[in-house]
């Protein structure tokens, strides 16, 4: 059923309503608008509206006059979102136009890292060029300009943060593309040795990774390394190459993000190369593995690799923003069609 909610909107609630409408960028209105931020706080559990309530969330602040503001909701909706900001106050007696302005700052607070997100998807175009046939691709290790082997130099003079640090750092980064809050602790067995499971990340220690082998005529794998299987099937991912990982050096620095199932510690690839030129070596007893689920990947072949490299590039892009130096600066980053 549907239930009328009526109130005088001061000049904050009136700009919050504004602002959200100007992120979702869509010609809707208050009402529809207000059912999206229910629904979406009604699907996530782990929203602190005290923290939402310190934070100044709402940037417009072009309306200085306050006005009524009416509109009807989905009644249980409604009263289910309603019992959750209660919890966070309940000292405090809470009014419609308190309730909406919490509503919806949790909905403006989802929107921002959401932009924020898509800015990430998107590669550092620095160390690319545009081919003949007009494909950015990035530029190789001993390419014109010698970018990438700067980088190299820059950032192995800075200070690497510690394991704990990375790890968090993607499991944020992997539930804000979820959407959810994954919290697991656990084990998988890889060749009989125990490696924990924290939320997103398997840590992965002291295994040997067989190189895959592909088929040119073919066009496909004929062979990987099973353990990539079996990390599919306790993720349920839809193939074995649906992967993310993090590879080190053993002074701690992060070697390079890649993607897929070709862990390997060769010094003769493009990351090797660097880290032979500042060098450092591989820490070939630990590795960072991100499996990625078939809930936010895709069945066709095609687009579920587009997501699988534009995720690798969101991951290293935010793994610098969050100050971790990497030794292969630009070798996450994916110019793919999107």
């Amino acid at each position: 059923m549907k239930k009328k909610i009526g109130m005088r909107g001061t000049c904050v609630l009136v700009n919050t309503f504004n602002y959200a409408l100007e992120l979702i960028n869509s010609k809707i209105s208050r009402a529809d608008l207000f059912e999206k931020a229910l629904i979406y706080v009604d699907k996530n559990q782990y929203i602190d509206f005290v923290e939402l309530q310190r934070m100044n969330l709402n940037k417009d602040e072009s309306v200085l006059v306050a006005e009524n503001i009416t509109f009807e909701v989905e009644d249980t909706l409604y009263d289910r979102c309603v019992k959750r900001v209660k919890e966070f106050f309940p000292d405090t007696r809470i009014t419609h136009p308190f309730v909406v302005r919490m509503i919806l700052n949790a909905y403006i607070s989802y929107l921002e890292e959401k932009i924020e997100l898509e800015k990430r998807l998107n590669p550092n175009e620095e160390a690319s060029y545009v081919t003949s046939s007009g494909k950015r691709i990035l530029k190789a290790v001993d390419g014109y300009g010698d970018e990438r082997k700067k980088k190299a130099e820059e950032q192995s003079n800075r200070t690497p943060l510690s394991f704990s640090k990375v790890i968090l750092h993607v499991n944020e980064l992997m539930d804000k593309i979820s959407g959810k809050c994954t919290s697991r602790i656990d084990y998988l067995e890889l060749d009989g040795k125990q490696n924990i499971v924290i939320d997103n990340v398997i840590v992965a220690v002291g295994l040997e990774w067989q190189d895959p082998v592909y088929d040119e005529i073919a066009g496909y794998y004929t062979y990987y390394d099973h353990k990539y299987e079996k990390i599919s099937k306790e993720f349920n991912s839809i193939d074995a190459s649906d992967l993310i990982y993090v590879r080190f050096t053993k002074d701690g620095y992060i070697g390079v993000v890649g993607d897929s199932f070709d862990i390997n510690f060769d010094m003769q690839t493009s990351s090797g190369k660097l880290l032979h030129h500042v060098n450092k070596e591989w820490n070939k007893d630990i590795v960072l593995i991100i499996p990625l689920p078939s809930t936010i990947t895709n069945p066709n072949y095609y687009e579920r690799k587009n997501i699988r490299k534009r995720i690798e590039t969101a991951l290293g892009e935010y793994l610098i923003e969050k100050g971790n130096p990497i030794i292969d600066f630009y070798s996450h980053n994916n110019f793919v069609e999107n």
